[in-house]
């Protein structure tokens, strides 16, 4: 039929496989596929471990952003905080929060760490991916109110997300920039 015949275990050509990164590089190809600099495969993607390092901090970080919005909220309760915390709907509701808003810093670019962004910029992006899970999560809660954190709650722990990510990816870019600088 004239058409080429690859042998069993030869590696298609970059452009022929949509389904793998763009990331790849012909490097990449010429070892079988893989990248060379230590990234992981989740998904059928490619995540450098930095990436995935703050994904991982950054969930932490929206964890203890609720959980200090809960203490705010119930300053001077105990009680009214130790019921407020209970398990599991406490945590089915901080689940849904971190999901959402991982989703939205992923779908913003925010976990591309190969683009060069500005301080400002950074700064837009993370207030638009926490818009868009305000906007997500709202819908959710319409559909679901069992999911809805209490009012005030949501408020103050969506703040207190944006002040500490920003000031984490502050951070880390010093500490990245430094140890790059000693390298």
């Amino acid at each position: 039929t004239g058409s080429l015949r690859k042998s069993p275990g030869s590696l298609p050509e970059p452009d022929e496989s949509p389904g793998l990164s763009s990331s790849l590089t012909a490097e990449a190809w010429a070892a079988g596929g893989r990248p060379k600099s230590g990234m992981i495969h989740i998904f059928s993607q490619y995540v450098s471990p930095k990436a995935l390092l703050l994904m991982m901090l950054e969930a932490v970080l929206i964890l203890g952003s609720l959980l200090c919005a809960v203490k705010l909220r119930f300053w001077h309760d105990e009680v009214a905080f130790q019921a407020y915390t209970v398990l599991p709907e406490f945590g089915l509701q901080c689940g849904l929060v971190v999901l959402v808003c991982l989703g939205c810093f992923y779908f913003n670019d925010l976990y591309d760490l190969r683009s060069e962004y500005g301080s400002l910029e950074r700064v837009l992006r993370v207030e638009q991916a926490l818009g868009a899970a305000s906007l997500l999560l709202g819908l959710l809660y319409f559909m679901v109110p069992g999911l809805l954190l209490s009012r005030g709650v949501f408020i103050i722990g969506m703040m207190l997300v944006a002040i500490c990510v920003i000031l984490n990816r502050k951070c880390l870019d010093k500490a990245w920039k430094l140890t790059a600088s000693l390298q």
